[in-house]
């Protein structure tokens, strides 16, 4: 089912129960088809004020707390964050790193969909990279 909607360009589909004022259904969003996107630039930049904004707090110390030796941040660019998205989905990449805490050595930034998956990540050793994530 997921290959025939990707066909159909259809992003997302939803059954959703009935309310008092509509009957059981789906809900089917298509593939974004219009928005503007830069050269990528947006992805590092949303990602820079994602991970710096006090509410991601959390998610820094916890790297820096983990005593591993990779750590990953991982972004998801969701379809009402339709520049980032799009610019991820077009495997687009920043021309320079990010500039992030010490304590993340591989941020990932994935377009929220069905699989396959478009994708990027940069790490401190190779720079951006675009993926295609398939499971």
């Amino acid at each position: 089912m997921h290959e025939r909607l990707r066909g159909l360009h259809i992003s997302s589909c939803m059954a959703l129960p009935p309310t008092a004022r509509h009957p059981p259904g789906f809900y089917v969003y298509p593939e974004a088809t219009g928005t503007w996107v830069g050269d990528g630039e947006e992805i590092r930049l949303f990602c820079e004020r994602f991970l710096s904004d006090p509410a991601q707090a959390d998610v820094l110390r916890k790297l820096a707390g983990s005593g591993a030796d990779e750590r990953h941040a991982v972004v998801i660019a969701t379809q009402g964050q339709l520049g980032l998205h799009t610019a991820v989905d077009l495997r687009l990449t920043p021309s320079q790193a990010p500039a992030l805490d010490n304590c993340v050595d591989w941020l990932w930034v994935i377009a929220s969909q069905n699989l396959p998956v478009r994708g990027c990540y940069w790490t401190r050793r190779h720079g951006w990279v675009t993926a295609l994530l398939t499971g």
